[in-house]
């Protein structure tokens, strides 16, 4: 993966590494490009290296990453989103290893045309994964890689022992949370907007938006927009985190208003916490979020929509808690560990 930086893809490469590793496999995660606020989530048990890469073709990180597979006899390389480019390189100088690449990317079936280069990339692999059924077909139609499969995200165990607490601010018992990183399309403004307009201030609710922050003119459009409305002790930025389990449970409400997703880990990770949530309907959230049973679906930027299932959630106690119930009951048991990496294990068999 190019970062353990805070995100959904990266959160998977975690997740991913702990389940195999808690199976009594030998599992290792290989960064290229950064490290990051996940790499203190690592089970002991996985091996992590760091490669420092510094550009493209980067022949010592190569050579080092290369080095790592001969010392750990490592069999299969599982290349995250980007880092497809470097698995190849990987492939070649290591013919002998099997190279799959996971796409994280719920956007690309929206793109005008096929990349090319991913799609010559795509014969060195020996298959791909996918988050969602759609990027599936799409990965089948455009990619010569001839197995394809899609894989649901997951969630499992995190180790907290080595993780910093983060206190939210705000009143306890009314706090909502969107955990998303602060870039398009994960729609910060409007969600902003909603939660002034609602009556959520006057009921004394607060936003705590947790991600990282390296869009910087993205941020500087949401601390605009929350300084043009004067609401800075209501709605509060955080930046990445990685104690995410402790952040929810200190919160009631987790909400996602993302323009377009695949399969965001971060309504997983709102149902394992046992949060009431309002998602819009874009990529497979609606597979998790069934309305008004495992939380709200609101249409993209639809103000009355969206309004509606905040003043609901806001002032209605009993309903937050049995739509919390309802999705934490049916992300541990469709969503768990054990379905996930037998699939996964079947994939790298095959």
């Amino acid at each position: 993966m190019d970062s353990l930086e805070a995100g959904g893809a990266e959160r998977m490469v975690v997740t991913i590494a702990n389940a195999l590793a808690a199976k009594g496999l030998s599992s290792s995660v290989v960064t290229t490009r950064a490290e990051g606020a996940l790499v203190n989530q690592l089970a002991t048990e996985v091996t992590y290296f760091y490669l420092h890469k510094k550009r493209t073709f980067d022949l010592l990180a190569l050579k080092k990453c290369l080095n790592f597979i001969k010392k750990n006899n490592v069999k299969q390389v599982h290349a995250h989103s980007s880092s497809w480019f470097f698995g190849v390189l990987i492939k070649i100088g290591q013919p002998n290893i099997k190279l799959v690449w996971h796409d994280h990317h719920g956007n690309r079936i929206n793109s005008a045309k096929t990349n090319w280069k991913l799609k010559i990339a795509s014969l060195f692999f020996s298959s791909v994964i996918t988050v969602n059924q759609e990027l599936e077909n799409w990965a089948k139609k455009n990619l010569w890689c001839k197995n394809v499969y899609y894989l649901q995200n997951f969630i499992a165990y995190v180790p907290t022992e080595k993780l910093n607490k983060t206190v939210l601010k705000g009143i306890e018992g009314k706090r909502m949370v969107c955990l998303a990183n602060l870039r398009n399309p994960k729609n910060h403004t409007f969600l902003i907007e909603m939660f002034v307009r609602s009556n959520a201030i006057q009921e004394g609710w607060t936003l705590h938006l947790i991600g990282n922050m390296n869009d910087k003119e993205y941020l500087m459009r949401i601390q605009s927009k929350i300084d043009y409305l004067s609401v800075l002790d209501s709605i509060f930025i955080y930046g990445a985190k990685n104690d995410i389990d402790s952040i929810l449970h200190q919160c009631e409400i987790g909400v996602l208003l993302s323009t377009s997703e695949g399969f965001p880990v971060t309504l997983l990770e709102y149902g394992k916490a046992g949060l009431a949530v309002i998602s819009s309907d874009v990529g497979y959230c609606n597979v998790l979020i069934k309305d008004n049973i495992t939380g709200f679906l609101v249409s993209v930027n639809d103000e009355k929509q969206t309004l509606n299932a905040f003043d609901l959630l806001i002032k209605d106690i009993a309903l937050r808690k049995r739509l919390g119930k309802n999705l934490c009951n049916f992300v541990s048991s469709e969503y768990n560990s054990e379905k996930a990496i037998v699939q996964l294990m079947k994939i790298y068999t095959q």
